[in-house]
């Protein structure tokens, strides 16, 4: 599994979002460190 940095504008960001919104930004996250290369392509 891979690990995600967050900065303080990422941060500042989710918490003022709304909670469904902010819900559905961090269920994708979780899925993007579990396998990371299925949602990007490789350079």
């Amino acid at each position: 599994m891979y690990e995600l940095k967050f900065d303080k504008k990422a941060i500042d960001f989710l918490s003022k979002a709304e909670k469904d919104l902010r819900e559905r930004i961090w269920k994708k996250l979780q899925d993007f460190k579990q396998d990371p290369f299925r949602f990007v392509e490789h350079l």
